[in-house]
């Protein structure tokens, strides 16, 4: 049986594994953050502290055809749809519109940006699976103040003070994959079978592998003008 020590140490590590995950799968979905990560989309990104009257001016100046390949961007980095729309400055009834109508082509663009981001969490999955740091403990320098046994008198050293565990770095990345195995659970329903054998069909062809989300996405628009 665990002792109470034992429990609450494990209770610390699990709230400190799990606030690791959310914040790492949150921040993207924050106005600021996504600038700082996705510098690439910088033009598609708006401060969520800008001022509606703007949003408005800049949605005016975009077509839809340039809306929705912005939202579909944001989609293919994992943004969530709801959000993707506002910082674009889609109103989310007339997206919902633009899905009905299949307007320029945008179920398939959808379709390709989900399937772009369930392929990139699958590749985080195994880089933290596979990640050889999390057999060693994260240490980092400090000074101390420390007695000298010989001449008596104070002095300072360096030492090596042990940050994580390779059990608390466990713990986080057990949370991580966590997280995104509840993403894919939520997006692999969205998929029929005929949906899921034409985004691989396509996948083939634009070569998501070799590319940035939204070059990816950029080539798959450029094939379906042809």
């Amino acid at each position: 049986m665990p002792t109470r020590l034992e429990i609450a140490e494990r209770k610390r590590r699990n709230k400190m594994a799990h606030a690791v995950a959310s914040q790492e799968m949150t921040a993207v979905y924050k106005g600021h953050a996504l600038a700082k990560y996705m510098p690439e989309l910088a033009d598609a990104i708006h401060n969520d502290n800008v001022d509606i009257g703007v949003l408005r001016r800049r949605r005016g100046s975009l077509t839809d055809e340039q809306c929705i390949a912005r939202v579909t961007d944001l989609l293919s980095y994992g943004v969530g749809e709801r959000k993707a729309c506002r910082v674009v400055g889609v109103v989310w009834r007339e997206w919902n519109d633009w899905k009905r109508a299949n307007l320029h082509n945008l179920k398939q663009q959808e379709a390709l940006a989900k399937f772009i981001r369930i392929n990139a969490m699958h590749d985080e999955i195994m880089e933290i699976v596979d990640d050889p740091d999390l057999r060693r403990a994260d240490t980092k320098t400090v000074k101390k103040w420390v007695k000298d046994a010989t001449t008596g008198k104070d002095k300072e050293i360096e030492v090596k003070e042990v940050v994580l565990t390779p059990r608390e770095k466990l713990a986080i990345a057990e949370a991580r994959i966590s997280t995104r195995k509840w993403s894919l659970e939520k997006l692999l329903p969205e998929f029929t079978p005929k949906q899921m054998s034409m985004v691989q069909s396509i996948s083939a062809q634009v070569s998501i592998e070799e590319l940035t989300p939204q070059q990816a996405m950029d080539r798959y628009r450029q094939m379906l003008l042809r």
